[in-house]
């Protein structure tokens, strides 16, 4: 079975020494292009802990309660972890229309590689608006998961939920532009994107973005400029950008790394 790779392949580094104009490129392959995508959290928190209130209301038949009581069951929120409890109550949910509850079942599926279910649930949610799942089955569509792979309606979900101004989108977005997934290749168009997803603090973007400078991909070759995205990207435990920051910090000035927060 094909695996949704949700931290997926970033750019591969050469081993030994660093020299400036050494190129670190994405890996671009028609056989990994489909798996580079970036997911939510599987399941969104619950809104508040268990409590005998919140326990009367979703027997009551209260949806929002229901899916809040499943959160806390999933989690172990004031209550012992229970999975089967949790999809029970979001499923109770969920056929009430809950979006969240929807989305919350579509993501635990797509956790556990159950792509049929988990294309149903986001398929719902979406048709919803929920930008979460939007950009999931977006993501199932480009991967042919659980769907008849389609990689035109997977970048026009992805483009939809990115509408919003959602990271995990914008991301997916920049990457379709910079591999023609689903669209023409456009590499302005695709650090557009990235640019915006980075700002909102996706650290996949951070560190994408900080590639496209250090290679000069689509924007003047900037060591300084590659150096503070990973830094920012190192600051959200990105591993991969803290294992660039110690090379650019040889190829640009003493003093333009003096004001900028070190990671380790």
């Amino acid at each position: 079975m094909k695996q949704l790779t949700v931290f997926f392949l970033f750019a591969m580094m050469t081993i030994g020494g660093w020299a400036e104009g050494v190129a670190v490129s994405h890996d671009l392959s028609e056989t990994n292009k489909d798996l580079r995508t970036h997911t939510h959290e599987p399941v969104l928190s619950a809104d508040q802990k268990y409590s005998d209130e919140l326990l009367k209301k979703a027997e009551s038949g209260d949806s929002t309660a229901q899916r809040n009581l499943g959160s806390c069951y999933y989690y172990g929120l004031g209550v012992g972890k229970d999975l089967t409890k949790a999809i029970e109550l979001w499923g109770k949910a969920a056929s009430q229309g809950d979006i969240k509850a929807q989305t919350n079942l579509g993501s635990l599926y797509l956790k556990e590689q159950k792509y049929d279910k988990a294309y149903v649930w986001f398929k719902k949610a979406s048709d919803s608006g929920d930008v979460h799942a939007m950009n999931n089955l977006g993501s199932l569509y480009n991967a042919g998961l659980g769907v008849q792979k389609n990689e035109t309606e997977g970048f026009r979900l992805h483009q939809k939920a990115a509408g919003q101004k959602d990271p995990c989108a914008l991301y997916n977005l920049a990457v379709d532009y910079e591999t023609g997934r689903g669209t023409d290749k456009n590499i302005q168009m695709a650090i557009k994107a990235y640019a915006e997803a980075a700002s909102a603090g996706s650290s996949e973007a951070q560190y994408d973005l900080g590639i496209l400078y250090f290679d000069g991909k689509g924007v003047p070759q900037n060591n300084q400029k590659a150096f503070e995205l990973f830094n920012m990207a190192a600051a959200q435990n990105h591993q991969k950008a803290k294992d660039m920051l110690p090379m650019l910090k040889t190829l640009i000035k003493p003093q333009s790394t003096t004001n900028l927060q070190q990671n380790p």
